[in-house]
């Protein structure tokens, strides 16, 4: 169920498999459903950050990309900043791990 727009940020938990299960896709479909759910950000930017981040082989910057034009469209501008944060951070990351070396930046061979 959607809570309406400009509710404060709900603190309940999705329901179902656990957060360490989820893929990027399984949280942009949550943060669908509840665009106003804080939890789900933080699991998507803890997701985001592991070591292993595209768990579903999927391009995680794609998959935010286009759930951050959908969030626009329908008017859920705070979900939208959240995925655009969230974007530029997976951006920022690449540029700095394309500058350094692949040790650096987590790669193993």
């Amino acid at each position: 169920m959607r809570s309406p727009k400009g509710a404060k940020a709900l603190s309940s938990k999705p329901a179902g498999a656990p957060m360490s299960e989820l893929t990027v896709a399984n949280y942009l479909g949550l943060l669908l459903e509840d665009p106003y759910d804080t939890h789900l950000v933080e699991g998507l930017r803890e997701l985001l950050q592991s070591p292993e981040p595209a768990n579903d082989a999927q391009d995680p910057l794609r998959l935010i990309e286009a759930a951050r034009g959908g969030h626009e469209r329908r008017g859920e501008f705070l979900a939208a900043s959240w995925l655009m944060e969230l974007e530029s951070e997976l951006v920022s990351d690449a540029r700095r791990c394309s500058s350094k070396s692949s040790v650096a930046c987590g790669a193993t061979n």
